[in-house]
């Protein structure tokens, strides 16, 4: 079993004058059928769509997404769901991003990322903890950038639910998600604009 080493750090610091293209290895828009297609989703809830979706739905700003600890997802009591993607070359000792879209709601939509080889067992290594802001009141997607991870080949990211759930849970679930991309580069970049998120998937 090739080996797996996570190094998480919140601060890419260039040291060149300009920073290196990010090469995509792989992504995946969720909510997409079409984009689905070979990332084996378990454990998510039904499409949902938000203000971008002709007609409009009411989850943000956003075309469609679906969330992890939902009534219809799995069986009673799961709170996790997985996606799998391709981190590259096995031989590549250049440190991978990771750039999620999820959404901070209502709910307490606070969660844990882990990630594990295709064919190991679940949950993995942790990787990242997103606490949620429970003074929050509105919709706001945001965009959170995982920095130098070093992985490779197939792999599992699995999402774990860790808010209390809300007084809305049985209509609307609790954590929700719109895209993963996983780059590859010596300092990646964060994704922080959402026009750029767009161009890569519309």
């Amino acid at each position: 079993m090739k080996r797996l080493l996570i190094v998480f750090t919140v601060l890419c610091i260039a040291v060149v004058a300009a920073p290196l293209p990010a090469e995509v290895l792989d992504q995946v828009n969720i909510g997409s059928p079409a984009w689905e297609l070979g990332h084996d989703l378990v454990g998510w809830g039904d499409v949902q769509y938000g203000t971008v979706h002709d007609p409009p739905g009411p989850y943000g700003d956003v075309d469609n997404c679906r969330g992890i600890d939902c009534p219809e997802a799995l069986g009673d009591g799961d709170v996790w769901a997985c996606v799998t993607l391709d981190f590259g070359s096995e031989d590549s000792e250049v440190p991978r991003s990771i750039s999620l879209r999820h959404l901070e709601g209502q709910a307490v939509d606070a969660f844990d990322l882990y990630i594990y080889e295709v064919g190991d067992s679940p949950p993995g290594m942790l990787l990242f903890s997103y606490p949620g802001d429970v003074e929050n009141t509105d919709l706001v997607w945001h965009m959170t950038t995982l920095e130098d991870v070093y992985a490779s080949g197939p792999c599992v990211l699995h999402f774990i639910s860790t808010g209390e759930h809300w007084s809305g849970w049985a209509t609307y679930g609790q954590v929700y998600f719109d895209w993963i991309i996983v780059q590859g580069m010596a300092c990646p970049v964060a994704l922080t604009s959402w026009s750029a998120i767009k161009a890569m998937f519309y």
